[in-house]
């Protein structure tokens, strides 16, 4: 082999090798910015979804801000609400018939599990059957979010009958 057929194949070899690294540095750069790319088209996926979250959101609480507000009504705010909700009950017993006196009023009392807090009332009326019934069916259906925790009647004497009612009514948390 002659010397300029070696010193061409040096310069073969050579320019094999440095062709064959850059190539092979050139596929390992694509390859990591694919994986880049995939990343950032994962994360503009991820942010375009929270987005549109945001805005479904926002829009559902543009739309029902006046059931909210009709809602918002249905809770006790605080001991004044409580006091208006007290006046409310004591003015429709009598028109029932009944004598209705407020056992106890608890201050707030919170329930972890659920996250609410809550005024315990107690009610004990006395009246007529029918009229003891239709108090009772108010107190289940009072426009205030409430439970009836308890309720006793029992027969005094003849028609007249005396309940006794323990109700929780939500406060609105701030």
């Amino acid at each position: 082999m002659s010397n300029n057929t070696k010193s061409t194949f040096i310069i073969s070899l050579i320019s094999f090798v440095l062709t064959s690294a850059i190539c092979g540095f050139l596929f390992f750069e694509i390859n990591a910015q694919g994986v880049r790319l995939d990343n950032n088209v994962a994360l503009l996926k991820s942010n375009n979804k929270k987005d549109y979250t945001h805005l479904n959101i926002t829009r559902t609480m543009q739309e029902t801000e006046a059931q909210r507000t009709e809602l918002s009504t249905k809770f006790l705010r605080d001991a004044n609400d409580s006091i208006t909700f007290l006046d409310e009950m004591e003015a429709l017993a009598p028109t029932l018939g009944l004598t209705l006196r407020t056992e106890s009023i608890d201050d707030t009392i919170a329930d972890k599990e659920k996250g609410l807090k809550f005024f315990k009332v107690v009610f004990v009326y006395v009246g007529e059957k029918d009229a003891v019934k239709d108090f009772v069916r108010i107190l289940e259906n009072i426009h205030y979010h409430s439970y009836l925790e308890s309720l006793s009647l029992k027969s005094i004497a003849g028609d007249t009958w005396e309940g006794e009612a323990t109700i929780l009514i939500t406060m609105q948390t701030p």
